[in-house]
């Protein structure tokens, strides 16, 4: 179970003032404030598919994109969490398709395996054949490694040092706010009388998936899936008596779903239709009207790299 200590930020306020800094890398633009994205370019994408663990195909045909889906109109969603931790969200949506011959393919598809599979009863009676759906998967989260640390440092020092993480795809860095502001109000109090801090900043990461799925032949059968790596992070910090012994000692989650608060990533790396349910639709859509019965789906590629500069921003990202 994670632990999570409360620290009381406006009485930080009161100590110390809560700058932000932004990070050294040129290539980002600033999409909101504190929140900046680049556009990986080919290079950057072939190097992070080639280290990545999923199944990559070579850029799909994208030439149908805009001719097939009308509107999609959200019906019903449910959720589910596994035994391992991961949740899959799932939304049903009816299709409104365009006036185009790509929209008639689909369609066509649909006709003909309905008349063949008129006999079969289907699993889900609330389903037919050509119902799409999009499944939104958060795999479990995984610690990583210790990205930075401080040793023992005064209160001068920690107010004016940061914590670096480095990019995944750039040779650039990106900073977080002042490490005193990771301490609670109390560790501050210690530190400001003349007592001793260490910090220890580790990363976590999750996968976070959107798979388009059509109902074919009794069932759900996946088609296209699109992907997010996520990195979030957690603090530990302590302060130390005159002696060396450990005065106090607390970790800070700042991590997804705990204890009812709930973070936003720091870093995130996103493949090209990920933001976008109406393209991962209309990319489902037409691989089921040209090949209703392959064996697996295929795989969107990484094209956006992000980050925001405070660490400790409260919500969840939008999927």
């Amino acid at each position: 179970m994670f632990r999570k200590i409360t620290i009381s930020l406006m009485s930080l306020i009161l100590i110390f003032p809560m700058l932000v800094v932004s990070a050294s890398a040129n290539d980002f633009d600033e999409i909101e404030p504190g929140v900046f994205i680049n556009k990986l370019s080919e290079e950057q994408i072939s190097e992070v598919n080639g280290l990545n663990t999923l199944q990559r195909t070579d850029k799909i045909n994208t030439e149908y994109l805009g001719r097939i889906v009308e509107e999609l109109t959200l019906y019903k969603t449910e959720e589910e969490m596994q035994a391992d931790g991961t949740i899959n969200k799932y939304e049903y949506y009816h299709v409104k398709y365009k006036d185009s011959k790509e929209a008639s393919l689909v369609q066509e598809q649909i006709s003909s395996n309905k008349a063949i599979n008129s006999n079969i009863s289907p699993m889900g009676f609330n389903n037919e054949e050509g119902d799409f759906r999009l499944v939104t998967t958060f795999e479990p989260l995984v610690e990583q490694t210790k990205f930075d640390s401080v040793s023992k440092n005064l209160y001068s020092n920690l107010a004016a040092k940061t914590y670096e993480k480095y990019f995944s795809l750039l040779s650039g860095k990106f900073i977080s706010n002042y490490i005193i502001g990771y301490f609670s109000s109390e560790m501050v109090s210690d530190l400001i009388g003349g007592l001793e801090g260490r910090g220890d900043a580790t990363a976590y990461f999750r996968l976070a998936k959107k798979t388009g799925q059509i109902y074919h032949n009794g069932s759900f059968k996946s088609y296209f899936v699109a992907y997010q790596q996520e990195f979030y992070w957690k603090h530990e910090t302590i302060t130390y008596n005159k002696d060396g012994s450990v005065k106090r000692a607390s970790t800070m989650y700042y991590i997804p779903q705990t204890s009812g608060v709930s973070y936003k990533p720091i870093h995130w790396i996103y493949s090209h239709y990920f933001n976008d349910n109406t393209k991962i639709a209309e990319v489902t859509q037409y691989q089921y009207g040209v090949e209703p019965n392959r064996s697996v789906p295929i795989n969107d590629y990484l094209a956006y790299e992000g980050y925001r500069n405070d660490w400790s921003t409260i919500g969840t990202m939008s999927y």
